[in-house]
């Protein structure tokens, strides 16, 4: 078994700083993604995310701090106590997951949204294409049959 001192700074160090780093990195993403122009509907997809993601590395923070303080509850002490206390923890434990959860799900509906989107420029820029194509056609058709009646060295004649 490892020793509790071992199971604190390993709760705390990991998890809370882990946690602290994916803070960052949200903020750091948020901050730059602001910048750039987007439809409404993306824009409240991004923003519910950054949301979603802060309260999971805030959680992952508290968790590590939760956990390397929870070693120094006495459970034959204070048995009430202690079976609260890490009830809340698991608790928050099953919350995190299911932000993760939610956060994967938001992802793959957002996806198939903009795949959708997507496909539907991808089918207008190749109607416009198409039509582009065929007025090119019909306009070089048409100069040929001209210069072809105006030519008086034409074989037709």
């Amino acid at each position: 078994m490892l020793p509790p001192l071992l199971i604190q700074l390993f709760s705390l160090v990991v998890l809370s700083g882990l946690g602290l780093l994916m803070m960052r990195s949200h903020h750091r993403t948020w901050e730059t993604g602001k910048e750039r122009e987007v439809d409404p509907f993306a824009q409240k997809h991004f923003a519910k995310r950054y949301r979603r993601r802060m309260q999971a590395s805030g959680m992952l923070v508290l968790l590590g701090g939760l956990i390397s303080g929870g070693q120094f509850i006495d459970g034959k002490a204070h048995p009430v106590f202690f079976s609260v206390y890490w009830v809340v923890v698991l608790l928050m434990t099953f919350w995190l997951i299911l932000l993760a959860m939610v956060d994967a799900l938001s992802i793959a509906a957002y996806s198939k949204v903009a795949q959708g989107e997507l496909e539907k420029q991808k089918r207008a820029i190749e109607a416009d294409f198409q039509r582009l194509k065929a007025q090119q056609e019909n306009g070089h058709a048409q100069t040929l049959k001209l210069s072809e009646e105006t030519d008086p060295n034409s074989e037709n004649e």
